[in-house]
């Protein structure tokens, strides 16, 4: 179970959620020693490293078991070079070798890949132009302390500083005394201080919690109702300004959830929570009347901050289901143009359900033969003449 105080029991951290890494508590002797101390304090670097093992009453040193241990474990040629972290709850401190900035360069743009999705979808990475606001991005998703929001931007510049750490960046950040010290330097100090981040979290829905705000769109006369699927109950009416937050997949489901939505269990509500950062065909904000009766819809959302084609697919999914599109308002952004449509690859579509000619149609419907409101600040309100019953 132990090796001196290497216990096999210790728990993993994660660098991020999808990487579990092992606490090396101590280093392994490659030569051994005649030492009668199974451990020993390094009298260079002070570290502890391990020269042997008692088994059977025979002393074993460690050098013989090199081939049959993990790649991570750190032994004697380490020791100058391991950089350290610790955990200020329990105090206990453990080492790793160093990584290099190209690594965690090119270990962010796999990440970058993961997120990505297919030609017309949306994602949290595309949707920003720096490597660094690309990242940021990447960490809230991957975050392994329960997707931290809104200042990732920031620490990175730190991390960043010359002479590199040697540290992951979710490593430096959390466990050492190095990237600690900075919660505190950037303004608003507030904003951003250690004890923000740990509650400025966005809460993930499992599948199960979003079976409970899947909804499906049918007809009711002339106007479209929305209803959720597991309950069957018709959605409340909106605030003008208070719409839900919706996500249309890549499997064509919608997700609902107001930003309101139980904020004592999930706390602040964005897209994200409903994709897990994924990527989605559209994401915005739907405008509820009386009755369940949809009045509008809009493309608005700063994590995926959608383009044009994320209207298509809405408009297409629509019309493939028979729905009266003109009974909703399509609220765009004042920059998207009929004319932008043709300039897409819409052959290059390859998701279910959708063919790219008719989403090429839909286009041009959805920007030339429906009122679009255009005002530069509409993106969260239902603004002109119409308003919400």
């Amino acid at each position: 179970d132990s090796i001196g105080f290497l216990s096999a029991h210790v728990p993993h951290h994660y660098q991020f959620l999808s990487q579990p890494v092992r606490r090396a508590r101590a280093f392994l002797s490659s030569v051994g020693t005649n030492s009668p101390s199974e451990v020993e304090c390094d009298e260079t670097t002070g570290k502890p490293l391990i020269h042997h093992i008692e088994v059977g009453g025979q002393r074993v040193h460690l050098g013989h078991l090199r081939s049959v241990l993990p790649g991570d474990v750190l032994w004697d040629q380490d020791l100058k070079t391991a950089v350290e972290f610790s955990n200020r709850s329990d105090k206990l401190r453990w080492y790793a070798r160093p990584t290099t900035r190209s690594n965690e360069t090119e270990t962010m743009k796999r990440f970058f890949e993961k997120y990505s999705g297919p030609y017309g979808s949306i994602n949290i990475v595309e949707a920003r132009k720096t490597f660094e606001l690309k990242s940021a991005a990447i960490a809230e998703a991957e975050d392994p302390k329960g997707h931290r929001r809104n200042c990732y931007k920031y620490y990175f510049d730190y991390w960043h500083e010359k002479p590199f750490s040697g540290m992951t960046y979710f490593d430096w950040l959390d466990y050492s005394d190095q990237g600690r010290s900075k919660y505190i330097h950037k303004k608003p100090r507030t904003k951003c201080s250690e004890k923000f981040m740990a509650n400025a979290k966005i809460h993930f829905f499992s599948d199960e919690e979003k079976e409970d705000v899947a909804i499906r769109i049918e007809p009711s006369g002339e106007k479209l109702v929305a209803r959720f699927e597991s309950s069957g109950h018709l959605l409340r009416p909106t605030a003008n300004c208070e719409p839900y937050l919706y996500i249309f997949d890549l499997q064509r489901n919608l997700y609902v959830v107001d930003e309101s939505f139980d904020s004592e269990k999930y706390g602040k509500i964005k897209h994200t929570a409903l994709s897990s950062g994924r990527p989605v065909l559209a994401a915005g904000s739907i405008f509820v009347g009386d009755n369940g009766s949809i009045q509008a819809i809009n493309f608005n959302s700063g994590h995926y901050r959608s383009l044009i084609p994320a209207a298509a697919f809405m408009h297409r999914w629509m019309e493939n289901q028979g729905l009266n599109t003109t009974a909703v308002r399509w609220m765009g952004y004042h920059k998207w143009k009929s004319t932008d449509c043709n300039k897409l690859k819409w052959r290059k579509v390859d998701i279910e359900g959708f063919d790219g000619k008719l989403l090429n149609e839909s286009c041009n419907e959805v920007t030339t033969k429906i009122t679009w409101p255009v005002v530069e600040n509409s993106d969260h309100c239902l603004t002109g003449n119409e308003s919400i019953e």
